[in-house]
């Protein structure tokens, strides 16, 4: 007999790695001329999903651009997680470490589209919300202290993810510019 728990931990998983993978595919279809207010059901869609599609990259969009391709990704791995009936502490560094690298990809576009004024950056790459957080980082630390703080971000995100101590690092890196 199969516990229900197990049962119930399945069928999520299944849900969440279906969604994932559509989710995946809406994205890859995105197109920016269709905003899913005031589309008609006469209108041919282009996305491969339909009209869902068009809902669901719209959403994805306006969080973080292109770069919202990280959150298939991570539902893929609760879903998996859960449908596995594996643990979820051992994947919670990935999930994190997954989301952080695309909060911070979207910074960097932010400041890459702040330098160039390239709107490719703007309109594919940021979101309303990688934007968001760009200018409230932009407001409270200006240009200079902008490019500074993503570095230490990139240093910290780096060396938590591989598991090196940032002080060890500073260490090698002072002494080879002592060469």
């Amino acid at each position: 007999m199969i516990n229900l728990d197990k049962r119930k931990k399945e069928v999520l998983g299944l849900i969440l790695l279906v969604f994932a993978a559509l989710s995946l595919i809406s994205l890859i279809g995105h197109d920016f001329t269709e905003q899913p207010f005031g589309l008609s059901h006469v209108e041919k869609i282009s996305n491969p999903l339909g009209i869902i599609g068009v809902w669901v990259s719209d959403i994805y969009f306006s969080i973080l651009g292109y770069i919202s391709i990280i959150f298939p990704f991570i539902f893929a791995i609760i879903g998996y997680v859960l449908f596995s009936n594996k643990d979820i502490k051992k994947y919670i560094k990935s999930i994190i470490y997954i989301l952080l690298i695309g909060i911070y990809a979207s910074l960097v576009m932010g400041y890459l589209y702040k330098l160039t004024g390239n709107q490719i950056f703007a309109n594919y790459l940021m979101g309303y919300v990688g934007h968001s957080l760009y200018i409230y980082i932009l407001h409270h630390l200006g240009f200079w202290g902008t490019p500074i703080f993503l570095f230490i971000f990139l240093i910290i995100l780096l060396t938590g993810l591989f598991e090196i101590s940032i002080y060890e690092l500073f260490n090698k890196v002072l002494s080879l510019m002592k060469r």
